[in-house]
């Protein structure tokens, strides 16, 4: 693809701007090279989104205009491209540079907000009504999967970054999230505390500690709890365990638990059935004074057969010796049943508990690495 039949004047001219790697940490100042403004900010977000330039040929110019794009937004603020971007975090969650920039991207765009902003009137106190209520609307749907709210934890704590008021907004948000820790993913639990550790949150270290507690926060993202509390500079002791929480595991405990209760009550009811229909046949069996033999090939069945009605109704027209009826035994045998689970019986929180391989921010003795 070439040119400027899609894309016009002068935003076409990032279809060409190439390789980004030149430039990872050094952006090209996008709005004084190109002459960008608001005008052009729909041509934009239409380039950072573009599927056929993302799937451009990996050798080609054309493949890097998307982020070229979503640089520009950034430097412009421009709030119009909050929420298209976010589809990015899972649409295109196998593009290490959706990743890895999200929360630069964003953090430029609480910046340029905050500070009043070139493309938008939107006054800085709407920040959290903004940026930060979006991002936080994202995190919390599970259905977005583990890595792409993972990009979200990420990016508020770059916004948290960008001032004091965002800091303390994003931190709320996190803190927040992380309330939610035994059905949250245990990745997303080791990011959201990386962030709170990254912002300083001393004022949620009981929420981290209790997770620490539930042992939902892995140590190979995040570090042990003895490292956490020597960086946020607290004590254990001084701090109170969240205990308000219902632990999944516990839930699907308590549901095997009253299912085997129900199957059992259901067992002894049948044998009860059985019971009273075998007690049926032998009083049968017996007013028609039925020989011995004839008795013992009445099967216990848990209905009367036709089988056992016809043979009943044989015997009783032939001439056979009485059996005194206190020769035969009623009582059927009842097998034994199986226990009843008790009701405390609980599921390992740790069932199922596997650690992603694919984690791209790992925290060892609770200072952030990146790894991409």
């Amino acid at each position: 693809m070439t040119n400027g039949t899609n894309y016009q004047p002068p935003v076409d001219r990032l279809l060409s701007f190439g390789d980004c790697y030149g430039a990872r940490n050094q952006w090209h100042d996008y709005i004084a090279k190109l002459g960008l403004n608001s005008q052009h900010i729909p041509d934009l977000m239409r380039m950072a989104v573009d599927d056929t330039l993302n799937g451009a040929d990996s050798h080609s110019q054309e493949v890097w205009a998307p982020i070229h794009a979503w640089r520009a937004l950034a430097q412009l603020g421009a709030k119009e491209a909050i929420e298209p971007l976010m589809k990015l975090f899972h649409e295109w969650e196998d593009n290490d540079w959706v990743a890895e920039e999200m929360p630069k991207v964003y953090g430029a765009i609480s910046r340029r907000l905050e500070a009043g902003g070139m493309a938008t009137s939107t006054a800085s106190g709407d920040i959290s009504n903004v940026v930060i209520g979006a991002m936080q609307n994202y995190l919390a749907e599970p259905s977005h999967g583990v890595f792409p709210r993972i990009t979200s934890v990420n990016c508020l704590e770059e916004i948290g970054k960008q001032s004091e008021n965002t800091r303390s907004q994003c931190i709320d948000v996190l803190t927040k999230q992380l309330k939610s820790f035994v059905q949250n993913p245990i990745e997303i639990n080791g990011f959201i505390v990386a962030s709170l550790i990254e912002l300083q949150a001393i004022e949620s270290a009981s929420i981290i500690y209790s997770a620490f507690v539930r042992q939902v926060v892995p140590e190979d993202i995040v570090g042990s709890w003895d490292d956490v509390q020597q960086v946020l500079g607290v004590n254990a002791d001084d701090l109170h365990l969240i205990t308000d929480v219902v632990v999944e595991s516990e839930v699907r405990a308590t549901d095997a638990v009253t299912d085997d209760v129900t199957d059992t009550a259901s067992d002894i009811a049948d044998v009860v059935v059985e019971s009273e229909i075998t007690d049926d046949v032998v009083e049968t069996v017996t007013a028609t004074d039925t020989a011995p033999a004839e008795i013992a090939d009445v099967p216990v069945e848990s209905e009367i057969t036709d089988d056992v009605v016809e043979t009943v109704t044989q015997t009783s027209e032939e001439d056979v010796t009485p059996i005194p009826t206190t020769t035969m035994d009623a009582t059927p045998e009842i097998a034994e049943l199986p226990a009843v689970k008790s009701s405390t019986q609980k599921t390992e929180i740790e069932e199922n508990k596997g650690f992603g391989t694919n984690i791209t921010k790992k925290k060892s003795k609770a200072s952030k690495k990146k790894k991409r």
